[in-house]
This record gives C-alpha cells, sequence and structure tokens, in this order.
C-alpha cells in the first residue's frame, strides 16, 4: 500500500464523505493489487536463490555417482561457480528480498505517521 492510498484510507475513515470514501475504496484496491504483484515477485526471487542452492547440492550427488573424471572435473568446477556465485535478483538498485518487504512497510509507517500528525494539526479533525 502506498502512502497516498493508505492516507486517503485513514482521511475516509475519520471524516466520511461520499466522494472521499469512493476515491479511497479505489486507491486501496489498486494498492493491494500493486502490493500482490510486489510479494508474488519477491516470492519468486526468493524461489530462484533456494532452486540455485538445491541445484548445487544436486551437483554434488552427481558427481559422487560417477566415475569420468573429465566429467566430474567439470561438474566441480560449475558447483563451485553456483556456491560462490548465487543468483540474486535485483534491479541494479535494491535486491529483490524478504529485506524490501520490510523496509517499504517501514518507510511508508514512517511517513504515514508525519501525515497524520500533520493532519491533526491542521484543526480538520478533532
Amino acid at each position: 500500500m502506498n502512502i497516498f492510498s493508505a492516507f486517503t484510507l485513514y482521511r475516509a475513515l475519520v471524516k466520511p464523505e461520499s466522494e472521499s470514501d469512493r476515491i479511497a475504496i479505489i486507491n486501496f484496491c489498486w494498492s493491494s493489487y500493486y502490493i500482490a504483484y510486489l510479494v508474488f515477485n519477491i516470492t519468486l526471487a526468493g524461489m530462484i536463490t533456494e532452486e540455485a542452492k538445491q541445484i548445487g547440492i544436486s551437483i554434488h550427488k552427481a558427481i559422487d555417482l560417477l566415475h569420468d573424471e573429465i566429467l566430474c572435473d567439470k561438474l566441480m568446477l560449475f558447483s563451485n561457480q553456483v556456491y560462490q556465485r548465487t543468483p540474486v535478483v535485483n534491479c541494479k538498485l535494491f535486491n529483490f528480498d524478504g529485506s524490501l518487504i520490510f523496509s517499504t512497510l517501514g518507510a511508508i509507517t514512517t511517513n504515514l505517521v508525519i501525515l497524520i500528525q500533520f493532519d491533526i494539526l491542521s484543526g480538520d479533525i478533532h
């Protein structure tokens, strides 16, 4: 939920008006869709990282079963590459992992508290 939709939802609950209620509901629905999309992408990024760890384990199991020295060396090299460079999904600005959800939630909460405090000080709401 972005800050604007959370604040309009707060305003609709504190000071109900028919027009602002409708806008708040529309903003809340759109923000819910956006959050679901973001959580889905972050979940997929976490699954990619976990799958890379499982691939490393599977490669070592395959090395134990093989008797070909050349193939074992190539698989060991691949295993080292997977172990040392696990895939990380990012957008060149931040990584898509669980910490992204919590840092976003913390920033939204902090800014929403500031907006609510300014709204209370403006005198519209008692």
